[in-house]
């Protein structure tokens, strides 16, 4: 989402850069508009061959019923044990404003991924049997990867599993359109989405409980704070104006993740990290150069998402632009060229929303991807079993 608003723009970006607000944004909007051009041109030249209809899983009722159970109870244990090895979940959610700190060494982007994809089975067994008992199930699913979600101080999980039950609901329920939608619906759904993108801030800075207790959090929404809390376009503005032919990358971050891999021992903190965004947050905060590889103890202690805007100008300036971008938009129109002939696939559909909201070539997401793959092809392998034993049953 481009968003800008001059009085809410962070001025500690201003002063790295240099420059004011409408030189800076009039620089980032020129290469934002090559970026655009580039995704389009590769989504719009792409030519697949004729994608068949694939069968990744058994989709019988038992078999996605199996697998959405299970699923989220591996997602839930895997989230206990992290609780236990933490301090448990007072202490997390006491400490949330030291969250990165608290995380660190934990795979948790491993099992968040099961609490998403079990919802979806569940969904799955609602369109072929309707039963009230899975509608249950669904609704304490979501109940439960709410709170997973919004413990770890995060907002974008949990929009991002509300958005993959949409597209689960348009393709395996019942087809949606937007005239036929009630403004009542509208209203409640983007109530409750207000809501949390203001609540989870609150709940994750110094003293957050505190905060939240104090706070009016229905009064305190504002349509201008609300949209740029969800928009990364300030950190591609930085990216725009920040880096040149001296400063850039080239990929010199694309090594963090192999020595992180390759290294021993439990002090993780001289390492590089994972999340390319802390170099972006660290020179803004500390207004000094940061390139990889730096060891993660001296940074600043979050990060700033800079997806693939800000990976591919950081790397390549314009011409990294022009080639991811273009990339990009390839494997947007692969990927889609599989959905459009197996829409009713779980594992698809689970995988185009991933791709189309997450996908991009900095580290954290391609390492999420990593993380991704494993977890399919476990639910591939898994319902390949079940179908073979119902099989031999009948």
């Amino acid at each position: 989402m481009i968003y800008v608003d001059p009085s809410l723009f962070p001025d500690e970006i201003l002063r790295v850069i240099n420059k004011d607000i409408d030189s800076a944004f009039f620089t980032y909007t020129i290469i934002q508009t090559i970026a655009f051009i580039s995704l389009v041109i590769g989504i719009r030249t792409y030519k697949s061959n004729k994608v068949k209809k694939i069968k990744l899983i058994d989709d019988s009722y038992v078999s996605l019923k199996f697998l959405g159970v299970v699923f989220f109870l591996v997602g839930l244990l895997s989230y206990i044990n992290f609780l236990n090895s933490l301090g448990g979940f007072a202490f997390l959610i006491s400490n949330l404003s030291s969250r990165h700190e608290l995380t660190e060494g934990y795979n948790i982007s491993f099992f968040l991924p099961f609490f998403t994809l079990s919802a979806l089975f569940l969904i799955s067994c609602i369109s072929k049997k309707n039963k009230l008992i899975d509608k249950f199930i669904l609704a304490f699913i979501l109940f439960v990867s709410i709170i997973v979600f919004s413990s770890l101080g995060g907002r974008k999980n949990t929009l991002y599993l509300i958005i993959t039950l949409v597209f689960g609901y348009h393709f395996l329920i019942k087809s949606i359109s937007l005239k036929k939608i009630s403004a009542i619906r509208v209203i409640l759904i983007s109530s409750f989405i207000a809501v949390y993108i203001v609540f989870i801030p609150l709940l994750r800075s110094n003293e957050g409980l505190e905060k939240v207790q104090e706070t009016n959090i229905v009064e305190s929404i504002e349509l201008d704070n609300l949209i740029f809390s969800i928009s990364y376009t300030y950190i591609d503005i930085f990216a725009a104006n920040y880096f040149n032919s001296e400063n850039a990358w080239y990929l010199k971050s694309a090594g963090d993740v192999p020595y992180i891999l390759s290294s021993t021992g439990s002090n993780k903190s001289y390492l590089p990290p994972v999340d390319d965004g802390l170099y972006f947050s660290s020179i803004v905060k500390y207004r000094k150069h940061f390139t990889p590889p730096t060891a993660r103890n001296e940074m600043y202690s979050s990060s700033w998402p800079i997806e693939n805007f800000g990976f591919s100008y950081a790397n390549f300036l314009i011409p990294g632009v022009i080639f991811f971008f273009f990339l990009q938009g390839r494997i947007f129109s692969f990927v889609y060229g599989y959905l459009s002939e197996n829409n009713t696939s779980t594992i698809i559909i689970f995988f185009y929303v991933f791709v189309l909201f997450n996908f991009n070539f900095s580290n954290l997401r391609l390492v999420q991807l990593v993380f991704i793959l494993p977890i399919i092809s476990l639910s591939i392998f898994v319902s390949y079993l079940l179908g073979r034993k119902r099989g031999k049953l009948q």
